[in-house]
C-alpha cells in the first residue's frame, strides 16, 4: 500500500472527478490497520504529540501499535477489555491512574455511549485529572446532524452530539478548543477541508474535537 503522503492536494486538484478520493477510501477499508497508522502518524506530527497516551474505550487495543510506532507510550482502558494489556475500569466513576499521568487522552467513538449529566461530567473531570498540564484530548464521535436517522439503531448509543454541543460541553468543563470539525477517514485532506469536501462531495464520518488543558 502506498503511503498517504504520496497523495497530495495537487493531485486531488488536478483530477476532474472523485476517483482519487474513492481510491483512498477503498484502501482504508481494505486495510484498517494501515489507516489507523496513517491517522495517528498525522495527529502526532501535526500537533506535536509526544509522551504517554491513554486510549479510553480501547476494546481490543487496535490503536496500540499505531501509537507506539509514532513514538508514544500506550495505555488502554475499557469497561470490558478484550486484551490482557488493557486496564478494566468504569471511566464514569474512576480512571485508575495518578494525577498528571498522560500527555494525550484519546477517545474514539466512546462519548456517545456515556449518559449526559453526572456521568459525562465525572468522565471529563477524570480526564482532566490524569492529563498533564498542557496535555491534549482527542475525541471522535458521531455527528447527530448526519446520523439522526440511524444514531439509535446502535442499541447502546445514548448521547448524540453536534460540533457545537461537543465544543460547548468541553469548553464549559475548562478545556481549550484547538479544533472542532468534520471527521473524514482520510487524514491528508483535513487541512484542505471544506474546499475538497464540497467540491468532491467527500463523505463525512463524524466529528473530531481536539482540545488542551488550560
Amino acid at each position: 500500500m502506498k503511503d498517504y503522503k504520496e497523495y497530495n492536494f495537487k493531485m486531488v486538484k488536478e483530477n476532474s472527478d472523485t476517483k482519487i478520493l474513492e481510491e483512498l477510501s477503498n484502501k482504508k477499508i481494505e486495510n484498517k490497520k494501515s489507516y489507523a497508522s496513517a491517522f495517528i502518524k498525522y495527529l502526532s506530527k501535526e500537533f506535536k504529540i509526544k509522551g504517554k497516551v491513554l486510549d479510553i474505550g480501547s476494546g481490543r487495543g487496535e490503536y496500540k501499535k499505531p501509537f507506539e510506532d509514532a513514538g508514544l507510550r500506550y495505555t488502554g482502558v475499557d469497561a470490558e477489555p478484550e486484551k490482557d494489556f488493557i486496564y478494566q475500569s468504569d471511566i464514569t466513576k474512576d480512571i485508575p491512574f495518578q494525577d498528571d499521568s498522560f500527555d494525550l487522552v484519546f477517545m474514539r467513538y466512546v462519548i456517545e455511549h456515556i449518559e449526559k449529566g453526572t456521568n459525562t461530567t465525572n468522565t471529563i473531570n477524570e480526564i482532566k485529572r490524569v492529563l498533564k498540564p498542557g496535555g491534549m484530548i482527542v475525541i471522535i464521535t458521531s455527528d447527530w446532524t448526519l446520523k439522526y436517522k440511524t444514531f439509535y439503531d446502535t442499541f447502546d448509543h445514548i448521547s448524540p452530539y453536534t460540533k457545537m454541543s461537543i465544543q460547548r460541553l468541553l469548553e464549559y468543563s475548562g478545556i481549550k478548543t484547538i479544533l472542532c470539525r468534520d471527521y473524514i477517514n482520510i487524514p491528508f485532506i483535513w487541512r484542505y477541508f471544506p474546499i475538497i469536501s464540497f467540491k468532491y462531495k467527500v463523505k463525512r464520518n463524524g466529528i473530531i474535537y481536539i482540545g488542551t488543558i488550560k
